[in-house]
């Protein structure tokens, strides 16, 4: 019996929940920011242990998959916040959240149509709900349905939203799944750019529209945005660089049985940090039009992206 066998990454989600609902954490930001390093870095060693050419084989599988899934996501989401009301700050940072990488995309958008501290708040809190309910969810109706470690890893790959939920959802269903819903999750992730190059042209836009072409500060968020073209996420370029590395067979060899359990490890100790985030207080004060614009735009893709990963 190993630690990962114990601690698995629902049960670390749970505790950490639990704990924030009865003690407030004083260290909210350092948390945060030890969560996503534990989440990369998980994510480069898993790298060491996959074929880059395995790798690129499942992108390019799933490419239509993935281009469908976010375009069609992105759509719902602007049709259902202006059909229930949400604001559309809320309303998109919303839709990111579910079609890329939970907060992360939610994060890099808020930078460029100038969310407030409150929208991206509430935005996270929606997206991480669901995402929380499909790390338990998925895994059981997978076993249920008798889905392959394929069907499953293409499945949680594109309706999990965040990383460290899919990699904790696909590694308690299986190895072939893991390499699989990871891959399919960080190809997704490269989408943070063009939509953020996307909304800051959109912003731009609709500023010029209201106060004129010439109007310095809307020059100066479009300038602010562009510069984002270069944000490529430096954990994918080295995640890629260790599957590379894993390809070339170079004299030092690595054991793959112990970077696979150190990596589930640093997912479940991040998953434990972000469930230490996040308290039935915050989830209260989300507010009911923004909850059920997530989850229906959820259950939609939920649904479809099970039909398509057959």
């Amino acid at each position: 019996m190993t630690i990962n066998s114990v601690f698995t990454p629902q049960l670390a989600l749970f505790l950490g929940f639990v704990l924030a609902s009865f003690v407030e954490n004083p260290l909210r930001v350092q948390s945060r920011l030890l969560s996503r390093l534990l989440i990369q870095t998980s994510i480069v060693l898993l790298g060491f242990t996959m074929d880059i050419s395995s790798v690129m084989k499942v992108s390019t599988e799933n490419f239509a998959l993935t281009t469908f899934t976010i375009s069609l996501t992105l759509a719902l989401g602007y049709l259902i916040a202006r059909l229930i009301s949400v604001s559309s700050v809320i309303g998109q940072l919303i839709s990111v959240g579910t079609a890329i990488c939970g907060g992360s995309a939610i994060a890099a958008v808020a930078a460029v149509v100038a969310a407030t501290e409150a929208e991206i708040a509430i935005s996270i809190a929606c997206v991480f709900i669901w995402n929380a309910v499909a790390l338990y969810l998925l895994p059981f109706l997978g076993h249920l349905m008798e889905l392959g470690q394929a069907q499953f890893g293409r499945w949680a790959g594109v309706s999990i939203h965040d990383i460290s939920s899919v990699v904790g959802a696909a590694a308690s269903y299986g190895p072939q799944s893991l390499v699989i819903a990871t891959t399919v999750k960080l190809s997704r992730t490269l989408w943070i750019i063009p939509l953020c190059l996307f909304y800051s042209q959109l912003q731009a836009y609709q500023q010029k529209k209201a106060m004129g072409a010439d109007d310095q500060s809307t020059q100066d968020r479009s300038g602010r945005a562009k510069s984002l073209i270069t944000a490529i996420p430096p954990f994918i370029v080295l995640y890629l660089l260790s599957c590379l590395y894993n390809s070339m067979e170079l004299p030092v060899p690595v054991d793959r049985q112990l970077i696979i359990e150190i990596s589930k490890l640093g997912f479940s100790f991040a998953l434990f940090l972000i469930g230490a985030n996040t308290s039935f207080k915050q989830i209260r004060s989300t507010g009911a039009k923004p909850l059920l614009m997530s989850l229906l735009l959820w259950l939609i893709i939920l649904l479809l992206s099970l039909a398509l990963s057959g």
